[in-house]
């Protein structure tokens, strides 16, 4: 998933609009705004499989 999200905020700092990066990497618009809003929130942290894991239950 890395690799997916590093390719979609790669177009988008070559200025490549969200329809054009979602049919490059096959997925929805709206998941191409997600990694892009996210990515502008936690930066490169975003790329961390770590980063997008839900909060682990309290015990």
């Amino acid at each position: 998933m890395a690799y997916w999200r590093a390719m979609i905020l790669l177009a988008s700092a070559d200025g490549d609009t969200v329809p054009l990066i979602a049919r490059l990497v096959h997925a929805d618009e709206n998941a191409v705004r997600d990694v892009i809003h996210i990515s502008t929130r936690i930066g490169l942290a975003c790329l961390d499989p770590q980063e997008r894991r839900p909060p682990a239950p309290a015990a």
